[in-house]
């Protein structure tokens, strides 16, 4: 089988190439290469482009079996710098590559987040759950979705919990991955409230579930959430393992609260939570000590600051439109 994946060089996209390299599926990869590159040692066909240019889109999908669609504006502070960009990116580039794949009939693979769900602090939500977002981000998401699910009839919506883990393009924009860098670097953790739950995964479950997906005759609508921990219980784990000390801050809180229940992935595509909290501990602890990670302030490893600082210095990427 041959897969694109767009958004291939990026947190989940690197991981993820890897995994279908190993596995013998032949890959190409879309991407605009906007964070760098994070390319294996095996062979791969590499395309940089904006997954806005149509004709690019349609080429790309011309001799492939699937598509697994990452490529996006990730995260609240991201989509928020340029709410039009955002939808652009998020949407309406999504409807279009899912139209181009209806028509070869390519398998869509898509990924969404469990943020399309909004604040829930008193359910545990599954895929029946209303939908009631947030953010731009979260709503760029659920309109990406619903023109998947009219247009394509082989296709598969990944809602993902909070990743973590270690990956070639590193971030600490995302909670775990920063108390563990911030216990290691900093030997203390700063948290907001800390009584709100969230779904958190690591990068290497996820993985695993959308390279099961490609051969799965399943289309539907699935929640990856992982386990779902209070904020504070994260800190705990951490401390635990770093020997770090946790500062709590109770005058500032973190509305974002809601637990995420995985189990019809679980049945329906075998999806399991195999990495821990003290995994990712330990895999971040050590590419420290290997010298791979240095800073975790760097803006490299933050979607929102980095696109904030590449925008400044060329305007032009918040505004293009290509046809």
């Amino acid at each position: 089988m041959k897969v694109l994946v767009s958004g291939g060089l990026g947190y989940l996209g690197s991981v993820l190439i890897q995994k279908l390299l190993e596995q013998n599926f032949e890959v190409k990869v879309l991407d605009e290469s906007i964070y760098g590159y994070f390319l294996p040692k095996k062979e791969l066909e590499l395309i940089r482009g904006d997954i806005r240019d149509y004709k690019l889109a349609r080429k790309a999908i011309e001799d492939v079996d699937a598509i697994i669609h990452l490529a996006g504006i990730i995260g609240d502070a991201a989509a928020n710098l340029n709410r039009e960009l955002t939808i652009n990116v998020n949407y309406i580039a999504t409807r279009r590559l899912a139209k181009l794949c209806s028509e070869r009939n390519v398998r869509f693979i898509f990924s969404s987040t469990c943020s399309v769900y909004g604040a829930r602090p008193n359910e545990m939500i599954t895929e029946k759950s209303e939908i009631a977002p947030l953010s731009l981000y979260a709503m760029s998401k659920m309109l990406a979705e619903d023109a998947i699910r009219r247009c394509c009839d082989n296709y598969a919506v990944f809602r993902l919990g909070t990743l973590f883990g270690l990956s070639p393009r590193m971030r600490f924009d995302l909670v775990v991955n920063r108390f563990i860098a911030q216990a290691i670097q900093e030997k203390s953790i700063t948290i907001y409230g800390g009584r709100q739950h969230r779904p958190f995964v690591h990068i290497q479950d996820v993985s695993d579930i959308f390279v099961k997906a490609l051969d799965k005759d399943v289309n539907d609508t699935y929640n990856l959430g992982g386990e779902n921990y209070m904020i504070s219980d994260v800190a705990k784990i951490i401390e635990q393992k770093t020997g770090c000390r946790v500062i709590l801050r109770s005058d500032i809180n973190d509305p974002r609260n809601y637990a995420v229940d995985s189990t019809f992935a679980k049945k329906t595509l075998g999806f399991k939570v195999t990495k821990n909290i003290e995994y990712a501990v330990s895999e971040i602890r050590n590419a420290y000590d290997e010298g791979i990670i240095k800073d975790y302030t760097e803006p490299i490893f933050n979607n929102g600051e980095w696109l904030r600082r590449l925008w400044q210095q060329e305007p032009l990427l918040q505004v293009q439109q290509v046809n």
